[in-house]
């Protein structure tokens, strides 16, 4: 299903939520997530609220997994399971708000995934990706991973590759997106942000 805003439908939203996951391995099917993230913000006025909590994978963690984002067995072994977080999630974002992250796909694909494992249903929150949004609007980049933006724009110049500080990451990223937008007199129904969910 395809969605498009103009800049002036996303200035006027009452808040967004950009979020982030980490999980075992990089293919939903048959991996796990271990940990997610909401910033929930409005443009132009900052943070509103957080959430964050670990997830039991119910699963060992890869080693290989362990050295990108530094969260262990020992870490998990309390959380709670992906369907109760995520049913909490979902409640601090709201039935109607939009969702933004950066590789949108990626963290979806978990998201939708754990969603149906639990047997819970599947949200209809419109989700933005940064990514995307950086292609169709910042070019000459040779990368557009969170960490090459937000360097190239002067948000950070690292990644801790957990949860809660990425989502972070992208809040920033794209309101500074925005801000270009604006700056380029793009606030009207004629050139429209395109949103996929």
């Amino acid at each position: 299903m395809d969605i498009t805003f103009s800049l002036q439908d996303l200035t006027s939203l009452p808040s967004l939520v950009a979020f982030d996951t980490e999980t075992t391995g990089l293919w939903a099917p048959s991996n796990r997530l271990v940990e997610i993230a909401g910033v929930k913000f409005r443009p132009g006025f900052g943070v509103v609220e957080t959430f964050y909590e670990l997830i039991d994978p119910e699963r060992p963690i890869p080693r290989e997994v362990i050295s990108i984002h530094g969260i262990t067995d020992e870490m998990v072994a309390e959380a709670g399971s992906a369907g109760q977080v995520l049913r909490r999630f979902f409640d601090f974002c709201g039935p109607d708000v939009v969702l933004v992250a950066h590789n949108a796909p990626f963290d979806i694909s978990f998201v939708w995934f754990e969603l149906v494992r639990s047997g819970l249903p599947l949200p209809t929150n419109p989700v933005l990706d940064t990514c995307a949004l950086s292609r169709d609007h910042v070019a000459g980049m040779s990368s557009y991973s969170l960490l090459s933006l937000c360097r190239q724009f002067d948000i950070a110049a690292s990644q801790a590759h957990r949860a809660l500080g990425d989502a972070e990451l992208v809040a920033a990223l794209f309101e500074r997106l925005l801000s270009i937008l604006a700056d380029r007199g793009d606030v009207d129904h004629s050139r429209p942000v395109s949103y996929t969910h």
